[in-house]
Formats: structure tokens, C-alpha cells, sequence
């Protein structure tokens, strides 16, 4: 729980901030960033928090290089603006593996914000997280208001612009 005048000072900030900048009072995080929506992230933005659903989880991918083995996995996070990919590798794997739960609803922050490698998603956003030692995971108190699903509806004539296998009818 909040303390009293830390929520006073909270609920004055949220009615001086715009509607996706807002701050959850669950969220516990001491020095919290302002809310943002999907949609809204950049690789310009230095303090951000989102709140979504994981929508997806990949498997433990490992590959090995002649000095190092590494691994990976990924998540496929939704909120009600937009879905984004996030990848974690090496040492982050063990953190985060088992902590992510699809269906469920995280406060995520401190993530690189990258151009997105379409040839490893299935997803339209231009860009994608990468967890690091330093990105904060927190699972949402409250998730109502997080979507179940995202559609991204387009005509059957645009069909012929997208390859076989990448849309679902």
C-alpha cells in the first residue's frame, strides 16, 4: 500500500498528466516512470513504464558460436493501444523466464526500445523491446482494462501485399 500523502502527491500528478502518462497507485515501483501506451514508445524516450498483457511466450531458444553459447527467448506484450515484441537474452533469461506468464498483466520498464527485425516477428509494430540488467518487471494488481486480444483488420484486397502464412482469415 501507498503511503497517504505519497497518493495525495500521486493523484495530483495524474490530473496534471495526459490520459497514457498516468500512474498506477498499485504500482510499487519507488521511482516510477510515467505511464506510456505501446503506440507511443520510441527509441527517444529514456523513462517509460507500460502496462500490458503477455499475449505470447517463446520457448528457451539456445545456439552456440565457436567462444560462447548464448539463449533467448521472446514475449508478445498487448496493451489497448498496440502489441510490441520483447526479446531476452543471455543472463536475463533466467530472470525473466519464469516470472512472464502469458494471459497475465505486467508493468514493464527500463527496456531498450529498438527498430524491430521484421524476419523475427509476426508482429506490425516498428520496433521491439530488448530486456537488460536493468529492465523492471512487476506484475499488474489490477489488470482490468488490458485486452485479451489485438486485430488489425484490413480489406481482402490488400491480402495480395502479405506473405503467405503471415495472416490469419
Amino acid at each position: 500500500m501507498i503511503y497517504t500523502r505519497e497518493a495525495e502527491v500521486l493523484g495530483m500528478l495524474n490530473d496534471k498528466l495526459g490520459p497514457s502518462q498516468k500512474r498506477d497507485p498499485s504500482f510499487s515501483r519507488a521511482n516510477q516512470a510515467p505511464m506510456h501506451l505501446i503506440k507511443d514508445l520510441n527509441p527517444y524516450q529514456n523513462k517509460w513504464t507500460i502496462c500490458a498483457r503477455v499475449t505470447q511466450k517463446s520457448a528457451i531458444k539456445t545456439w552456440s558460436k565457436p567462444n560462447s553459447q548464448s539463449r533467448l527467448f521472446s514475449v508478445n506484450l498487448l496493451d489497448d493501444s498496440s502489441e510490441i515484441r520483447a526479446t531476452v537474452f543471455t543472463q536475463q533469461v533466467d530472470m525473466f523466464y519464469p516470472i512472464l506468464e502469458v494471459s497475465k498483466v505486467y508493468y514493464v520498464s527500463n527496456a531498450q526500445v529498438k527498430m524491430a527485425r521484421q524476419q523475427f516477428s509476426n508482429l506490425s509494430n516498428q520496433y521491439e523491446l530488448t530486456f537488460d540488467a536493468g529492465t523492471v518487471v512487476e506484475q499488474c494488481a489490477d489488470p482490468t482494462g488490458v485486452p485479451q486480444d489485438y486485430f488489425d483488420f484490413i480489406s481482402i484486397s490488400s491480402l495480395t501485399r502479405f506473405q503467405k502464412g503471415s495472416v490469419d482469415i
